[in-house]
């Protein structure tokens, strides 16, 4: 998982945020985080932001309480990551005696798909801080990077939900100075934790007055069967449906479920999968946008970042016929597009047409 080229990218100061496409966690999944500070506790200007590809984490103090001078992040994989291995980067200390202007301090957790606490983490520790079980605090000033790995293949070793806390320490003045960490790219072990259900596609199209969901499974061990959930914003869910699965099966599953109520703009929709003993997983989360007057297209990200994928949301009948440069040249549609500024032109099948911009960094 990279905060940076992982999508939709992570907006400046957001307090929420899931990663629908994410790379480096085997098998893929869908990623949740969100954050909340303790009420002497707050965000820097523009923080938390993606710098590089982590994950910047600043916050500023108002008092020296090591209670409520604190900022938690939650992260929750759509499926357990198995061996999750991460770095936490700039833990350290600011002045030279006890009155510090800042001590970093975070204590790591996690919990299992059962919500029961995982093995505190192998921590390994960096010359300006310590570690201690599950608590890394700075001790000296630098730019260490701490590398963080949970250990164990059985699904009870497994992180379903990550948290971090990041607080003040002990023997620091009573204003904190303001302070930044970093939460480096994330990966597990390849085949860990496998999934009852495997897919092979899921997606869903916008229809007239409607979106079609659609999805496949090449295998299936114990599933019970499905939930389709919706949400508006990717975080909060809600189930429109129940589907029932294939019990154990090694042949290809084809299933599909109209949403005959799609709210106008963006609609996300996740799978909830339940198998006969009542242990549930989820899918990846899809974006489909829904247009109640007629056709529509969605450029995301716009902008894009050289190199980066373009993720394209429009209405069945239409077709893309052309990207074309403020000069005019035409670029075919697999072309990894410089900097500037572009033009997609659409056209549906009765000829109307529709032209959006797309600006490359």
């Amino acid at each position: 998982m990279d905060w940076s080229t992982d999508t939709p990218a992570y907006p400046d100061a957001a307090t929420s945020h899931t990663y629908t496409n994410v790379n480096g966690l085997s098998p893929a999944r869908s990623v949740s985080v969100s954050v909340s500070n303790g009420s002497t506790m707050a965000f820097s200007a523009n923080y938390p932001r993606v710098v590089g590809s982590d994950l910047s984490w600043g916050v500023n103090a108002s008092t020296n309480s090591t209670a409520t001078s604190t900022s938690t992040y939650t992260i929750i994989f759509s499926h357990p990551a198995c061996g999750l291995t991460f770095d936490l980067s700039d833990i350290d200390l600011g002045g030279s005696s006890p009155g510090y202007d800042f001590v970093d301090e975070v204590v790591i957790s996690a919990t299992n798909s059962a919500s029961a606490p995982i093995a505190n983490p192998t921590i390994s520790v960096a010359t300006e801080n310590s570690v201690v079980g599950n608590v890394i605090t700075g001790t000296s000033s630098g730019s260490p990077t701490n590398t963080i790995t949970f250990g164990g293949a059985s699904a009870s070793d497994c992180v379903k939900t990550l948290t971090l806390i990041f607080r003040t320490g002990a023997d620091v003045k009573s204003n904190p100075n303001a302070q930044q960490i970093a939460i480096g790219p994330m990966t597990s072990a390849t085949g860990g934790a496998p999934f009852a259900v495997n897919y092979t596609s899921f997606d869903g199209k916008a229809r007239t007055g409607a979106i079609s969901l659609n999805w496949q499974t090449s295998s299936e061990t114990n599933n019970q069967g499905f939930e389709v959930q919706k949400s508006r914003n990717a975080v909060s869910f809600e189930t429109i449906s129940r589907i029932d699965g294939a019990g154990d099966s090694q042949d290809l599953n084809s299933y599909n479920f109209t949403d005959e109520q799609p709210f106008t703009g963006s609609n996300y929709y996740r799978l909830k999968q339940k198998d006969f003993d009542g242990t549930v997983d989820y899918s990846k989360i899809i974006q489909v946008y829904f247009d109640v007057n007629g056709s529509f297209v969605s450029l995301h990200p716009n902008p894009l970042s050289a190199g980066q994928a373009l993720n394209i949301q429009k209405s069945e009948s239409l077709e893309l016929n052309s990207i074309r440069n403020v000069m005019g040249q035409n670029f075919p549609a697999s072309s990894n597009l410089k900097e500037g500024l572009y033009f997609l032109q659409f056209t549906s099948s009765n000829g109307e047409k529709i032209t959006k911009k797309l600006v490359v960094n």
